[in-house]
């Protein structure tokens, strides 16, 4: 696929589905990633879907906790586990760093480890109110 397309997202039926459109608008190409927090029968649903800065990577919040990082090819996929309330999450910089907002007033920059795919807890920055959503710009 080019660069340079236009890609549409939603949460449908507890995925993520993916099309692409060309330039009419016209759907040229549909499901090319299924995007699911896990391979079981689970009945999670997208809560936040952001795309990386150079639109190759899709980064999706789930009711349980659950942030995927996924690769729009489908060929590589990290998942930072066990965020209880979390709602929302940015990518800071293309695919390699991450702001979540905490139930603590707290917003956690994790980083990943290109050769595991694994993210690690970078630092974090505390507030005195609790902190719902979190975007990024360069």
């Amino acid at each position: 696929m080019e660069p340079r397309r236009k890609i549409h997202c939603g949460g449908v039926d507890f995925e993520i589905r993916l099309w692409q459109c060309g330039e009419n608008g016209e759907i040229k190409r549909e499901d090319f990633v299924t995007i699911a927090p896990n391979d079981a029968d689970v009945e999670e649903s997208a809560v936040s879907l952001k795309f990386s800065q150079d639109g190759s990577w899709l980064l999706s919040v789930w009711s349980d906790g659950t942030i995927l990082v996924t690769n729009l090819d489908g060929s590589q996929r990290s998942s930072v586990m066990g965020f209880d309330g979390v709602r929302d999450a940015s990518f800071l910089d293309s695919a390699y760093s991450l702001a979540i907002p905490l139930d603590d007033g707290a917003v956690a920059e994790f980083f990943r480890l290109t050769f595991t795919d694994e993210f690690w807890k970078r630092g974090e920055l505390k507030f005195s109110s609790s902190v719902r959503a979190v975007d990024a710009q360069e």
